[in-house]
């Protein structure tokens, strides 16, 4: 249950103008007056939101995560996140503690991470099309000493990628020397400064995401560059090559008269029949349209 006196002491302490918490209390987010923030999906392990700013030609989707423990309650989450992906459109990050790694170099010391688990946690992020942001610094978030693990992670889908040309992981707390309950109180700066007062602690969070969400960058995310360990190498490369080659008319013609003439009509509202009835009139258009798909092209949405 969300203690509103305690998240609206907070708010006021920290000087933001509003605040948020998800149904199990874990997760707060805070915001200046500037912005919009509305609740897009709730849940006991994410927080999504949608956000509107006056600097920005469109809204763009938030998700913050704080996982729970056990590998078979991170599950509920992955299939949260997978839902979320299927109702939103627009740009999408998600960020926090996920409590999982995606491969073996993401943890040192102790045991290795369970397998499975981590072919869970990738798979989720190529079902949701999201993308590893990448990070600069420390290649762990999380110790108790003995191992260490990359728990906390930002990803994001490739519409957020088109409007924020380079989005990258970048602790803006790095150190924190004392907590209460999750709040914290101090924090030492990158450049090795300690800070203790409430608005500088404020101020020091907007200042970072202000310049992070508005730098002029011209260096775009590039995939090659993201760890792809995780997906198994299945097919050859002259299978790959033969997948990705471009159809020609004689292919794409007989895929369409081999379509089931009397079958339900398509999103379109045509059935086979139409198309090959009207192959002398539509066909070539229909042949670019394809190839210009296997080209990276996107198919209109009514088709």
């Amino acid at each position: 249950m969300v203690d509103l006196d305690r998240i609206a002491f907070f708010t006021r302490t920290l000087g933001f103008a509003n605040s948020m918490a998800n149904c199990a209390n874990k997760i707060w987010i805070f915001w200046v007056e500037d912005l919009t923030v509305n609740l897009f999906k709730d849940h006991n392990q994410c927080l999504t939101v949608s956000i509107n700013t006056p600097w920005l030609p469109k809204s763009f989707f938030l998700s913050f995560v704080y996982a729970k423990n056990l590998r078979s309650e991170r599950r509920i989450l992955l299939d949260e996140l997978c839902e979320v992906a299927s109702l939103l459109d627009g740009p999408w990050l998600v960020g926090g503690d996920f409590n999982a790694v995606l491969n073996v170099n993401e943890s040192k010391g102790g045991g290795n991470p369970n397998q499975g688990s981590m072919e869970e946690f990738g798979s989720c992020f190529l079902d949701c099309g999201l993308l590893d942001a990448g990070y600069e610094g420390n290649d762990f978030t999380w110790t108790n000493g003995k191992v260490m693990r990359r728990l906390d992670r930002i990803v994001f889908n490739p519409e957020w990628s088109d409007m924020f040309s380079l989005t990258r992981e970048h602790p803006i707390l790095p150190a924190f020397t004392q907590k209460e309950e999750g709040f914290i109180w101090t924090i030492q700066n990158d450049d090795g400064s300690i800070l203790n007062d409430a608005m500088e602690i404020k101020r020091s969070a907007v200042d970072y995401y202000s310049a992070l969400l508005t730098k002029d960058n011209d260096i775009n995310v590039d995939p090659i560059a993201n760890d792809w360990s995780f997906i198994p190498n299945i097919i050859t490369e002259e299978d790959n090559t033969f997948l990705t080659n471009l159809p020609d008319r004689n292919e794409v013609r007989t895929v369409v008269f081999e379509c089931d003439a009397n079958s339900a009509a398509g999103p379109d509202g045509f059935s086979g029949l139409f198309y090959q009835h009207c192959w002398d009139i539509i066909g070539e258009d229909l042949v670019e349209a394809v190839i210009d798909f296997f080209k990276g092209g996107a198919i209109p949405k009514g088709v």
